[in-house]
């Protein structure tokens, strides 16, 4: 079993809010994240999402499950792959789609003190209508510093760069 506690902040963002979701400028998002291991290459796992809104307070950001597998340890002593699917549901005042999928392939290098990530996402709306652009590329990387064999501490960027099929210009992503 594994119990994470994600902080973001999102330094620039969106101002103005776009429709009605919140302007994102500023906001700081604090994620709990529960998973238990069901065989050695499985897990299940939920997050609960919270953010802290300019001018708003505290909100309820949405909850995900997901799904991970995990590539056995006899593959390699440093290098691990990995699948997460995500089923999300989010407020529409943080996520236009309320309703989403996301499918995260995982490519970990693994030292003895240090964790890096590479996570190309697709991200797939469900609702109707969404997919005309195709599913949304929201390419990931962490880097995580192992204080111990139970606790880490890193830092994760995230970037969205829009649907699979039309990029978005640089400025927008």
């Amino acid at each position: 079993a594994s119990l994470e506690n994600h902080v973001n902040f999102t330094d620039q963002g969106h101002r103005e809010p776009a429709g009605p979701e919140l302007p994102t400028h500023h906001q700081a998002h604090w994620t709990f994240e529960g998973a238990v291991g069901m065989t050695p290459v499985w897990e299940a796992g939920f997050y609960l999402q919270t953010a802290l809104v300019p001018g708003e307070g505290f909100e309820y950001a949405g909850t995900k499950l997901r799904s991970k597998f995990v590539m056995p340890r006899t593959f390699s002593r440093w290098f691990r792959l990995a699948a997460n699917f995500e089923l999300a549901r989010i407020p529409e005042s943080f996520e236009h789609d309320q309703w989403s999928t996301e499918i995260r392939p995982i490519a970990t290098l693994e030292l003895d003190y240090l964790r890096l990530s590479i996570n190309p996402i697709l991200d797939l709306p469900l609702a109707h209508g969404a997919y005309r652009d195709g599913p949304e590329f929201e390419p990931a990387v962490s880097l995580k510093g192992k204080l111990s064999n139970r606790a880490a501490l890193g830092l994760e960027y995230y970037a969205g760069v829009g649907p699979v099929g039309a990029l978005a210009p640089a400025k927008d992503q």
